[in-house]
Parts: C-alpha cells; sequence; structure tokens
C-alpha cells in the first residue's frame, strides 16, 4: 500500500513539475518552450503506458486536433512551404496539449500548484518588464519617467505614442509585448484555483492583479485592458446561477453578442483603429479570391505584404491582427470550421456544465482574437490551450491490454 502511495506521489510531483517547466518557459524563445512540451509529451505516454488509463476530454477539445490536421493538409497548398513548416511548428500545442491532458490526470491539487508557478512567473515577467522601462529611461528614451508620466495624462498623446515606446522598452528575445498582455490576462482564470482563504494567496492575487493592470496600461494595450474588463465581467454574470439554469438562451445571447461586435467592426472599424481596419480589408480581400480553401498553411505572410504600406507606417506585419480572418485567409471556410466549432461547441458545453472558469477563458481567447492572431505565437496559443486543458472536467475510460 505506501508503495502505491509513493508511487502516486511521484506521478504527481512529475505532472506538475512538466506542467510547471511549461510555463516557466514562457518568458522566453519559443525552441525553449518547446523542449518543455516534449517533456509533458513524454510524460504522458509513458503515464499511458503504465496505467492504461484515458482521461476522455470533453469533445469540443478534440476540435483542436482537427484544427491542427487541417494545418498539416493546407500546408501542401502553400506557397512559402518554409514558412508554412514554421507556421505548423509553432501550432504544434493544439495536437500536443489535448493528447497529453487525455494521457495524465491532474488532481486540484496539481492545478493549485501550476496556478501559483503561473502567478509568479508573470510577476517576475512584469518586474523585468518594468526594470526595462526604467533602464530605457535612462539610456534611450527622449523623455525622463516623470515627463513621460505626465504624457500619459493626455489620452490622445497616449494612445499615439505610448504602444510604440513600450515596444522599444518593454521587449526582450523578440517578443512582442502584445503577447505577453496575452498570457497575462489568461493567467486571471487559473488564479481561481488558489485559496482565497490562505492569506499568501490572497496577497499573491491582489499583486498579480495590480501589477497586471499596470502593465497593460504603461504598454497602452487597449485590446488587453478591454479583455481584462470583459475577464470581470463575465465572471460577474456567470456568478448568477440563472445563466446556467437558462443555458440555451445564454448561448443565443452570446452568440447574439459576437453577431453585434462582427457588426461594429465592419460599419465602424476604420473610426476604431484605421490601420488594423486596413489590415482586415486586405485579409478580406485575399479571403474573396478563396473563400472555400483559403491559400494555405502560413500564407497570411504574403497576403500582408505590402511594402508601400510598411513604407508609410515603418513596420511590416505577417497577419491580419484578427485570428478569425486569418483562419479564412490560409484555410478558407472549410478548413477554419475546427476551430470556429472549437469555440462555439466550447461556449455552449460550458453552459450545460455550469464550468464558468472554461466560459470565461474560452470568451477572453475570442476577444484577444479580434485585434491579434494569438494561435500564430508561441506566447498566444500554449497559454490558452494549457489553461483550456486544465479547466475542464474529465472522464476516465480504462484502455483494453494487449493479449500478445
Amino acid at each position: 500500500m505506501s508503495d502505491l502511495t509513493s508511487n502516486a506521489k511521484t506521478t504527481e510531483y512529475l505532472t506538475t513539475g512538466a506542467i510547471s517547466l511549461v510555463v516557466l518557459m514562457l518568458p522566453f524563445r519559443p525552441q525553449v518552450g518547446s523542449y518543455a512540451i516534449i517533456l509533458l509529451s513524454i510524460l504522458g505516454m509513458a503515464s499511458l503506458y503504465q496505467s492504461r488509463h484515458f482521461q476522455v476530454l470533453p469533445r469540443f477539445v478534440y476540435f483542436l486536433i482537427a484544427a491542427f490536421l487541417v494545418r498539416l493538409l493546407w500546408l501542401f497548398m502553400a506557397e512559402d512551404f518554409k514558412y508554412g513548416i514554421k507556421s505548423l511548428e509553432t501550432e504544434l500545442p493544439l495536437l500536443i496539449f489535448p493528447f497529453m491532458f487525455s494521457t495524465i490526470h491532474v488532481s486540484e491539487t496539481i492545478r493549485k500548484r501550476v496556478s501559483k508557478v503561473y502567478a509568479i512567473t508573470m510577476i517576475l515577467t512584469i518586474v523585468y518588464g518594468f526594470w526595462q522601462l526604467a533602464v530605457y529611461f535612462k539610456t534611450t528614451s527622449p523623455y525622463g519617467f516623470w515627463e513621460y508620466t505626465q504624457f500619459h495624462l493626455d489620452p490622445a498623446w497616449f494612445w499615439e505614442h505610448s504602444r510604440h515606446f513600450a515596444q522599444s522598452m518593454l521587449t526582450w528575445d523578440w517578443i512582442h509585448y502584445s503577447f505577453i498582455n496575452i498570457s497575462i490576462i489568461y493567467g486571471l482564470h487559473l488564479l481561481v484555483y488558489l485559496d482565497n482563504r490562505a492569506i499568501w494567496d490572497r496577497i499573491l492575487l491582489t499583486v498579480y492583479v495590480v501589477l497586471a493592470v499596470l502593465f497593460l496600461i504603461y504598454t497602452g494595450s487597449r485590446i488587453g485592458l478591454f479583455a481584462f474588463a470583459i475577464a470581470i465581467v463575465s465572471y460577474i454574470t456567470f456568478s448568477f446561477e440563472v445563466v446556467f439554469v437558462r443555458s440555451r438562451i445564454s448561448f443565443l445571447l452570446i452568440l447574439s453578442l459576437i453577431i453585434g461586435v462582427i457588426i461594429i467592426l465592419v460599419l465602424w472599424g476604420n473610426e476604431i483603429d484605421a490601420i488594423r481596419y486596413h489590415y482586415w480589408s486586405r485579409a478580406v480581400e485575399s479571403i474573396k479570391l478563396s473563400p472555400f480553401i483559403g491559400h494555405g498553411t502560413g500564407a497570411t505572410r504574403l497576403v500582408m505584404t505590402e511594402p508601400e504600406f510598411e513604407a508609410i507606417t515603418g513596420w511590416s506585419v505577417n497577419h491580419p491582427h484578427n485570428q478569425y480572418l486569418s483562419e479564412l485567409v490560409q484555410f478558407g471556410v472549410v478548413g477554419s470550421l475546427p476551430l470556429f466549432a472549437f469555440m462555439i461547441y466550447g461556449i455552449r458545453h460550458s453552459l450545460q456544465n455550469r464550468d464558468m472558469r472554461t466560459l470565461c477563458l474560452i470568451i477572453t481567447g475570442m476577444v484577444f482574437m479580434i485585434t491579434e492572431s494569438p494561435l500564430n505565437s508561441n506566447k498566444g496559443i500554449v497559454p490558452f490551450i494549457l489553461l483550456v486543458c486544465l479547466s475542464v472536467k474529465k472522464t476516465e475510460t480504462k484502455l483494453r491490454k494487449s493479449t500478445d
């Protein structure tokens, strides 16, 4: 009996360590994170071989595997095959995470430990970002700290210039600060695992939230602040039992809100963000050329290349800053169905099973997808898929042992 208990503890520590390692690698280069993901995959296969137990995730999660298979098949349509391979490598978590979390057992204890690791990792990342801010003011910035702070009191100046300063002062290892913001916001959903009655957990949660808000403000992340507000509103809204009792009505209301956002962006997107609206328009024109099957994996890089516009703005882009349009450009309506089905069925499943945490997480991800393509980045895709797989409830099935 003691041996069984010891083995269970060892497995629990290994699982916690492997998942935590993936989290710890988030602030660094994607290649480093890939090694951590491979280690977690090995642990999953070893666990499956030893226990012969398969942890069945909700069906909507497996749409992510289908989305990856689409990327693999559409790779043969890519004009830039090398870039398509690179995109495929970045989006490997769509395949790996659903498999891994179907083979390992994740207890509430593991979730709480990983939550603390995630919170501390993001806090240290934010602190490092502010340290770079201080270095920037000391060595590079044409403005002093207090002068820059005064500029922040002018909203027009803030939104026009702040984000460009942030890209210079809060970037490390060639990582765009927007994707760091995405990782930070996703972490808010994992913090619900912390024990709110424990004083250190309450301190950790408070520090995390305060630093997250300050970081979002000083990087001028409009979508980050909007997603943060949506996350808070979502938790307040979904805390009412009637939302889940009337799940069908709630589902229709959420779909109506999504359609409403689409209508607003179509009609007034140019006034909301002229540059992104230009990107979206280019993507839409490309979609019209091949609406059903798209242009192939990684095609957004070719579609969005526009030397004349890049000369005016001073930067180049390789995606339309909208995940939905990125999907349609590359894979068309047919190839985009798995990812869209994941979102829609994920919302429906979460409502039916009263899973507020997963519901809020998916909605937050969908908000980020309006002005970014988070699945095209290691910092956007890893925390999102990781936390979805950590949050959902699983059922267990026994695999048949080989008779050979």
